[in-house]
């Protein structure tokens, strides 16, 4: 089944046409087909074997925004906070991601807090040819950590699910932010991603990833023939800090641009998280590839 979304189409909004899709019995897979322009609307992707493609020539033709953040008091005087915030909303299998921009325009996070673009959860979640834009927290992979460490930091769609294994692929894609910008626990492959961390002020530093892989899941955050560069001060930016203590992340056959910070990696001042967490690189190159003063937790392969 295909439909199609565009100012002179049955469906104007992508919305529309994903509740026109869940609607219909599915006995095969969906295409929502977006034609070029901006769709400033929040998405709820829930349909299992979708795929959700701009018609234009690349990611830049279609736009899906919105501008939410953690620090928006509601109506009933808690702030939004982290989950509430996404552009696009992902619960489901098999759902592909093709030839879009999908960005949370809130702004730096300093003053919005954190803004995510996509919130992820599901195996076989595929990003394809995407821009995906933010600055804090752009991207959160499923499943959340057991437990908040503040009460009420999980309020969102997945605060009473179960925590479920998630399988995610992101392949020629398009990845900006500042802080812990891509997070969460699903195991995930980056293939040939560019990951850009933008320029804050002086008295910051960024953060690429901030994982919080479950304990005994063998596999977090793969990077493979990425690019880490970006418009941030030299050596202001690290690979990653663990969000939770069982964090792992590799990055490999890569490059890493003078961005990066000389250690690579960040403990995020838990001492105790040595000996669970794991940090691996390995056949790395770039101005921001010396391995000097390497994080002495992390791992040289």
């Amino acid at each position: 089944m295909k439909l199609t979304v565009g100012k002179s189409q049955r469906y104007t909004t992508i919305q529309e046409a994903l509740t026109e899709a869940k609607n219909q019995s599915q006995t095969e897979d969906i295409l929502i087909a977006i034609e070029p322009g901006c769709y400033h609307e929040r998405l709820v992707v829930d349909i299992d074997n979708i795929t959700i493609a701009g018609l234009g020539d690349n990611a830049f033709d279609t736009v899906i925004e919105y501008d939410l953040s953690a620090f928006e008091i509601m109506d009933d005087g808690t702030k939004r906070g982290t989950f509430r915030t996404q552009t696009v909303f992902v619960h489901g299998n098999n759902i592909t991601f093709k030839n879009l921009t999908i960005a949370n325009t809130a702004g730096d996070g300093s003053k919005a807090g954190q803004c995510l673009a996509i919130n992820s959860e599901g195996v076989d979640i595929t990003y394809e040819n995407c821009r995906l834009l933010g600055h804090q927290d752009t991207i959160f992979t499923g499943p959340l950590p057991y437990k908040e460490k503040e009460l009420g930091g999980f309020r969102g769609p997945m605060q009473y699910e179960p925590r479920c294994y998630n399988r995610q692929f992101f392949n020629n894609c398009y990845i900006e932010g500042t802080v812990d910008y891509i997070f969460g626990g699903a195991e995930c492959y980056f293939n040939n991603c560019t990951i850009h961390s933008l320029f804050m002020d002086r008295n910051r530093m960024g953060y690429v990833t901030a994982a919080s892989t479950p304990e005994g899941q063998a596999t977090g955050f793969v990077f493979d023939n990425c690019r880490f560069e970006g418009d941030a001060m030299t050596g202001s930016v690290y690979l990653g800090r663990p969000w939770r203590n069982f964090a792992r992340v590799t990055v490999k056959n890569s490059y890493l641009g003078e961005v990066i910070h000389q250690a690579h990696w960040h403990d995020w001042n838990k001492p105790d998280a040595h000996d669970t967490i794991c940090y691996t690189e390995s056949n790395n190159y770039g101005p921001g590839a010396s391995y000097e003063n390497y994080a002495d937790f992390a791992h040289l392969e």
